[in-house]
């Protein structure tokens, strides 16, 4: 198969054309694309991005968007992985009726908490679908890295698939939390406004048939100062860390995290479900980097490293 040209104006654009397959699957799993077409930008190894392996990428350094093809298949989500690029934006559209859908938007600090991690969409219901593009503008000198596009071949929920039945629906996210006051609290023990817990929050979905009763641990560790050379603490549950600095009496605290952790939950099929984990962790005019993990039944997924400023 020859590449195209198209010509507009005086500008030309070279699109590569990868020959697909002419026979769809027919057995329910993750299936790979099995073609490319490089839409915009220069794209190193774009087959990479739908050769099965975890370990290998596609990677562009400017603005750039990539198709990945396929005949068309009953497909009810995809899974994807990436790296981080310093990319400013990523889209992922999919192809079905004959139009481009949006399925995934993000954009700084959102799109840093999808990399690393091999991320499950699934779609509203299942689609005859017969493309897949993703679209990024990396900042140079960084590198948009694609590692691997799938998509499920079949109508129940992606990863439906004996002997699997949880799975991680997203990295783990970070943000400040203020956890309020118990009723009638002393202000003699109080805080005053350095009541802000961290947060740390995770997405599991259910892709069985049945109702399953899921149990999350949130667990956390911490390094001190300002440099990342400091060796890591250990690993203890999130309620180790309670707020207890600059308490008149620590023991009467008025602050209480725990009903705002969410560790438990009966997630029904195709439900995705939020786990929190909360910690009080902060220090005197320098910084901590803290980081957090949840540990389920199904496997653990680990946060990125968090710097946490100092009170002044």
């Amino acid at each position: 198969m020859r590449d195209i040209v198209l010509v507009e104006g005086s500008n030309e654009v070279n699109i590569a054309m990868t020959p697909v397959g002419v026979t769809p699957p027919t057995e329910e799993g993750w299936v790979s694309p099995t073609g490319h077409i490089v839409e915009s930008g220069s794209i190193g190894w774009p087959e990479r991005a739908y050769d099965g392996d975890l370990k290998t990428y596609a990677g562009w350094r400017y603005p750039a968007s990539l198709i990945l093809t396929t005949e068309p298949i009953m497909c009810s989500g995809i899974s994807y992985l990436i790296g981080f690029g310093l990319s400013q934006t990523m889209d992922i559209d999919v192809q079905y009726d004959g139009i481009w859908h949006n399925l995934v938007h993000a954009s700084g600090t959102d799109l840093s908490y999808l990399t690393g991690y091999l991320n499950i969409v699934p779609f509203d219901k299942p689609h005859s679908v017969t493309a897949v593009r993703v679209k990024s503008n990396p900042s140079y000198p960084g590198i948009f890295e694609l590692f691997e596009v799938q998509l499920w071949n079949g109508t129940r929920f992606p990863g439906s698939v004996p002997g699997v039945t949880l799975v991680y629906q997203s990295a783990v996210r970070y943000s400040a939390f203020t956890v309020p006051p118990l009723p009638g609290w002393n202000p003699e023990y109080a805080c005053g406004p350095r009541h802000d817990y961290q947060a740390f929050e995770v997405d599991v979905l259910n892709v069985s048939d049945t109702p399953i009763d899921c149990t999350l641990d949130c667990y956390v560790r911490y390094r001190s100062w300002e440099t990342t050379n400091q060796p890591w603490g250990d690993w203890y549950p999130d309620s180790h860390f309670e707020c207890t600095w600059s308490c008149a009496d620590p023991w009467k605290c008025c602050y209480n995290a725990e009903p705002y952790r969410i560790k438990k939950a009966t997630i029904q099929p195709g439900e995705k479900v939020t786990f929190r984990g909360l910690c009080w962790i902060h220090a005197i005019e320098t910084s901590l980097h803290i980081q957090a993990k949840f540990v389920g039944s199904f496997g653990e997924v680990v946060s990125q490293e968090i710097l946490v400023e100092g009170f002044a």
